[in-house]
């Protein structure tokens, strides 16, 4: 073993990377130094009024968070249980792209319960579609009416079962 080593520093240019004693002496005096500036002080914690769902990765609160819109219903339940994995897990990023999706469409839901019906062929861009793509607003439209049929379908059959 100490011949390897000893035929490695024999390369030129081997371990020219390296920090010498007293580099790295100055480095640590500096890091002081710099920890020995910092004259501010964390701000006030916020006060958490609703839920605020947490990464594994950083279990504690950050100083400022949002509470605009907590987590309801199916989008707040899959976004919970997103938040079961780890940040570095597609599942979790998958589990928000779906909850994001849901949420948009229980937004759309409860509007029409309460009796405002938004104008989704201007929204969702469909009059630029059918005006520069046909065919693309044809198959999209074929697509989505056939989910439609299948879910009203999935829930007369759950409600039937009842």
């Amino acid at each position: 073993m100490h011949r390897i080593q000893n035929k490695i520093r024999e390369i030129p240019g081997w371990g020219i990377d390296s920090c010498s004693p007293q580099e790295k002496e100055g480095m640590e005096r500096a890091a002081t130094e710099r920890k020995q500036q910092n004259h501010w002080e964390r701000p006030q914690q916020q006060i958490q009024m609703v839920e605020v769902l947490k990464s594994m990765e950083r279990p504690a609160l950050p100083t400022v968070f949002g509470q605009e819109s907590p987590p309801w219903g199916m989008n707040g339940a899959l976004r919970r249980y997103a938040f079961e994995f780890s940040e570095s897990r597609y599942r979790h990023w998958l589990l928000l792209l779906a909850s994001d999706r849901i949420g948009s469409l229980e937004k759309l839901a409860n509007e029409a319960l309460n009796g405002k019906f938004p104008n989704l062929l201007k929204e969702y861009g469909a009059a630029a579609l059918w005006k520069h793509d046909k065919k693309r607003f044809l198959a999209g439209t074929i697509i989505r009416i056939a989910a439609l049929s299948v879910a009203v379908a999935a829930i007369r059959h759950l409600i039937r079962r009842k």
